[in-house]
């Protein structure tokens, strides 16, 4: 194993050539290869290998907002070299091959290649990829795998199971399947879909053909530029916030808090299904955004915000002081250096190092959103004769009698709009 390990910190250069690569259609009946309890994630990003051929192995990376796999494989060629076959670096015999495709479900499946013409440490001569075969790679949990090949040019098929290295990842795996559900499925909805949705809570798209609105009884529509489809529905449970960083990308958010019960989730859509990939009887999730795919924000009803790395769904804690957040009603912002998050009269701001009080007031703001004088809007219940904030731009106003409670559209705005 350790002969492998030294291998892959060779392999990134040979990703930039062959990520790109066209992808090889490879015929398979997906009713006997695919498992309907799991799903590839980036988990199962790691160092793979079969303990009956030490030294050799794979290495395995999923991206997900791709959609793809990149695999490297390290083994040797069908022959021994001959006696005295020298090479100027590593043994004579060794092979490394790379491969990369599209994946659904447990299943990726993957064309092969091997790279030729290159030289250590060189740009030119350009390494020239030639695909050779195909892969179809299945999971059917975070710990085991099969890899399946075909390499016609020498005459060589057959399937080797694999395993981890080591162990660091599982939990990260079991994490993004992590689910009521069976783990990593797709979310099912119940029954017939209504003839009538309502309401909704949050809207968010990638372009004017590519728009998802979210709300209550676990609803989320898709339009795709022409008609509204549903995607889910039936829940016990209402979706408060939508945000994603692509069309195979996006976040919903929601939950149900009150009465003594308590539930959050989280699903994510990879651009084929929604599946859950965090839940919590804590709380209920109540907006969502993010400055990328690797930098998401979801606050909560009560306790911590949460944030999503890239790996991992991790609380923080918002405390200036003596003050300190008890959930919030919603997050936004222009970048990872510039994050907003308000509720109870209280915003928030993140300068990406980190959380301060911005503002307080005696008040509740409900959410963030961009106004176009400025960054931060929100709708505030407001009892009568009370203001938050007020800019020079702003006057007080009358609001009704003082035992009267309204809701009122309100900016925090820049003073020159």
């Amino acid at each position: 194993m350790m002969r492998l390990m030294s291998w892959v910190a060779t392999l990134w250069a040979i990703f930039l050539l062959s990520y790109g690569g066209n992808v090889l259609a490879v015929s398979v009946d997906p009713a006997s290869v695919e498992s309907e309890s799991f799903v590839i994630n980036y988990g199962l990003n790691d160092v793979w290998y079969d303990p009956l051929t030490d030294g050799q192995g794979f290495t395995i990376t999923v991206f997900e907002d791709k959609g793809t796999v990149f695999l490297t494989w390290l083994t040797y060629d069908t022959e021994l070299p001959e006696p005295g076959a020298t090479a100027d670096l590593g043994d004579a015999g060794q092979r490394w091959l790379t491969a990369s495709g599209a994946y659904e479900g447990s299943q990726a499946e993957l064309v092969v290649y091997s790279a030729s013409g290159g030289l250590f440490d060189t740009a030119l001569p350009a390494p020239q990829l030639n695909p050779i075969g195909s892969i179809i790679l299945q999971f059917d949990d975070c710990y085991s795998g099969l890899i399946t090949y075909d390499l016609p040019g020498i005459g060589r098929s057959g399937s080797i199971p694999v395993e981890r290295t080591a162990s660091g990842n599982i939990a990260l795996c079991e994490a993004l399947s992590n689910s009521e559900l069976p783990a990593g499925s797709c979310y099912v909805s119940k029954g017939d879909a209504p003839a009538v949705f309502n309401p909704f809570f949050a809207v968010w798209g990638s372009s004017s053909e590519d728009v998802f609105a979210v709300g209550g009884s676990g609803t989320i529509l898709h339009y795709d530029g022409t008609n509204w489809t549903p995607m889910t529905w039936g829940g016990e449970f209402g979706f408060e916030g939508v945000w994603g960083s692509s069309s195979r990308n996006v976040y919903a958010v929601g939950g149900v808090d009150g009465f003594g019960i308590a539930f959050g989730i989280i699903l994510h859509y990879d651009g084929a299904c929604w599946r859950q990939v965090f839940s919590t009887t804590d709380y209920q999730f109540t907006d969502v955004w993010g400055s990328s795919s690797t930098d998401v924000y979801a606050t909560t009803s009560r306790g911590p915000i949460l944030h999503f790395d890239g790996k991992s769904w991790k609380s923080m804690r918002l405390e200036s002081g003596t003050i300190a957040a008890d959930g919030a009603s919603g997050v936004w912002g222009t970048g990872a250096d510039d994050v907003f998050v308000v509720d109870a009269g209280i915003v928030w701001h993140f300068d990406g190092s980190s959380w301060k009080l911005a503002a307080s007031c005696s008040v509740g703001l409900r959410y963030t959103r961009p106004h176009k004088h400025g960054r931060l809007f929100g709708t505030m219940k407001a009892t009568a004769g009370s203001l938050c904030l007020p800019t020079p731009r702003e006057t007080a106003g009358t609001f009704g009698e003082a035992a009267r409670t309204m809701s009122i559209s309100w900016a925090i705005r820049r003073a020159k709009d």
